[in-house]
């Protein structure tokens, strides 16, 4: 979930054209292999889009981000307060389940909660 986060902080502060690929400057901090599996994730759950590039190559695939989905502007703006980050994702250990829909549900939660709406 911190790889995931940190992708599509990445994403959101990058000035990159849209129409094109954005560059993860971290990547060397992780296998590009799990760095590809996160943005692929993040794709199927409609956070970012995103394009495979090299299907079956030396590094096996290569999945870039292009951009944030609304849905993926929702998700890190509910996850940008690290003390609802972090609640979160001990709220879901502690039932067991690392969903990002149920994450998004949970971090939405929490911030209705700050604001006086539940």
């Amino acid at each position: 979930m911190d790889l995931a986060r940190r992708i599509l902080q990445a994403i959101e502060s990058s000035e990159e054209d849209p129409r094109g690929w954005i560059e993860l400057d971290f990547v060397d901090e992780y296998p590009k292999n799990l760095v590809s599996y996160h943005v692929v994730l993040l794709a199927d759950e409609g956070l970012i889009e995103a394009e495979d590039l090299m299907t079956g190559g030396e590094d096996g695939y290569v999945w870039m981000p292009k951009r944030l989905t609304a849905s993926g502007h929702d998700f890190l703006d509910a996850a940008r307060k690290e003390e609802n980050w972090t609640e979160g994702k001990r709220l879901l250990n502690q039932a067991g389940n690392m969903s990002f829909t149920l994450l998004k549900e949970v971090l939405m939660q929490l911030a209705r909660q700050q604001l006086g709406l539940v």
